[in-house]
């Protein structure tokens, strides 16, 4: 993603919890209609267009892929195994 994108998400997370996913890398962007992926090389100006909206998601890789806890705070989710679950 482009750098501007990068600091302006290190910015928001300092001090926050997530702040290591995002020094990291382990997180994914996406747009919130077509659900496309938004990948790290691309401009500035293709992320951030006039009324889009972006999802984000935090990368766990060392989970059980079955769980429905969240890996950070063990809250049990009330959706289906296999769903995108907001925390």
């Amino acid at each position: 993603m482009s750098q501007m994108f990068d600091n302006i998400l290190l910015a928001h997370f300092r001090t926050l919890t997530g702040e290591r996913k995002i020094q990291k890398g382990e997180f994914e962007i996406e747009d919130s209609i077509s659900g496309s992926t938004l990948t790290r090389t691309s401009p500035w100006s293709q992320i951030c267009k006039p009324g889009r909206k972006i999802d984000m998601s935090m990368i766990f890789k060392d989970i059980d892929k079955t769980s429905i806890n969240c890996p950070r705070c063990d809250t049990l989710s009330k959706e289906k195994k296999g769903v995108q679950v907001e925390w």
